[in-house]
């Protein structure tokens, strides 16, 4: 089977990026892949990174247009984008694709961006929910996920977030290692922006006892 796999692929390294490496590693196998990487380094806010990263969407979807074009496609993966600008660049990839989009298959990281978009009533909401309402399948991360696309589509699948196998430790060494330490180390990594909960933790944290509180230690990463 021939798919056009559009994602972020290391680097850089993070969650989605990781999450859609392994989708990417399990689906070659079997299958033949084209893939389109829309992964982008971390810039500076300035007119020039801004104008560098048009372009590089500009060729993005140059290269989506080409493989559609070129090659047949039995099936595609898109992971969705969550900014107003990333969506415009979902919307443009769908109608490239629009003679494919019934067998298409959406991958939703987080969620909260896109859910705020499409509660307004704009043409680019409305086109967004359009497509969204016709691609095969859409994954999601959540039950809370879920209920963004449920009114438009059906065929909406949880994979709950993604952790590497490797990061995995057994009962008993948990249970050790906690044993060996009087304070316990909570660590939140992730982008400190809203829907992440990270307001909600450290609110959760501050309003706990104080004799709770003080067995931990609580440090943000973003």
């Amino acid at each position: 089977m021939n798919y056009l796999f559009i994602a972020p692929i290391p680097p850089p390294v993070n969650g989605q990026s990781l999450a859609a490496k392994t989708v990417y590693d399990n689906l070659i196998v079997e299958n033949k892949i084209f893939l389109v990487d829309t992964s982008k380094q971390k810039r500076e806010r300035t007119i020039k990174d801004y104008l560098n990263r048009l372009i590089e969407i500009f060729n993005i979807l140059c290269r989506i247009n080409s493989i559609y074009k070129y090659h047949h496609i039995d099936r595609v993966y898109l992971t969705l984008s969550e900014s107003t600008q990333g969506n415009i660049k979902d919307i443009i990839t769908f109608f490239l694709l629009r003679k494919v989009i019934n067998k298409s298959i959406v991958h939703m990281f987080g969620g909260a961006g896109l859910k705020k978009l499409l509660l307004k009533n704009s043409i680019q909401s409305k086109l967004t929910k359009y497509y969204l309402s016709m691609v095969l399948k859409i994954i999601v991360e959540g039950q809370e996920q879920r209920k963004i696309f449920e009114e438009y589509n059906k065929q909406i699948f949880i994979v709950k977030n993604f952790v590497e196998e490797y990061l995995f430790v057994s009962e008993d060494d948990v249970r050790s290692k906690y044993d060996r330490h009087i304070g316990i180390n909570i660590l939140f990594l992730s982008n400190l922006i809203y829907g992440k909960g990270y307001k909600e933790l450290l609110d959760g944290f501050i309003n706990i006892g104080t004799d709770i509180r003080k067995k931990y230690h609580l440090t943000f990463v973003g």
